[in-house]
């Protein structure tokens, strides 16, 4: 007597066939990947929320910046701080803004890799209509392009406004 029964051993073998041609099919094609590059703000604790509002013209502020880098290679980055209390001076995905950094710091990260830096930065504002003027604090991401040596904006920015206040003591 034969203990193992015919039919069940045929739906065993189809299982395992059918296993092993995913499995195979899983190790062979190509997957998708994403890569991306990312950049985040943080108030100066590096924790998501409690930003600080105001500032007094002339003063520093502390914030923490987290640069991913998600792409298949190392690659060598920047971060660019601007000062804005126009809108229209607002980078987008496509286009930086067309104001001067006040601001630059390079990071080098592997693939994969991220960081989170602590930076203060400076809140100078050339007037300030009243006693307080709204203003966006900028940072852009930017990239090294390895063929050019140029630097090539990667379309990832994030700002925070802010209220500007006259300093009591100028």
């Amino acid at each position: 007597m034969n203990p193992v029964n015919k039919d069940v051993l045929a739906v065993l073998t189809a299982i395992v066939t059918v296993a092993s041609i995913f499995s195979t099919a899983y190790i062979l094609l190509p997957t998708k990947s994403n890569h991306y590059v990312a950049i985040g703000l943080l108030n100066q604790d590096c924790l998501i929320g409690n930003y600080p509002d105001q500032v007094y013209n002339g003063d520093n502020i502390t914030y923490c910046i987290y640069v991913d880098n998600e792409l298949d290679h190392a690659a060598l980055f920047q971060i660019r701080y601007k000062i804005s209390y126009e809108r229209r001076y607002l980078p987008s995905e496509s286009e930086p803004s067309p104001l001067p950094a006040k601001g630059v710091w390079d990071v080098l990260l592997d693939k994969g890799r991220n960081i989170t830096m602590r930076l203060t930065v400076p809140v100078e504002l050339d007037q300030i209509n009243g006693t307080s003027e709204r203003a966006a604090l900028i940072f852009e991401l930017w990239q090294l392009d390895p063929n050019t040596g140029g630097w090539v904006y990667t379309g990832r920015s994030v700002y925070i406004y802010i209220t500007v206040k006259e300093s009591p003591l100028r």
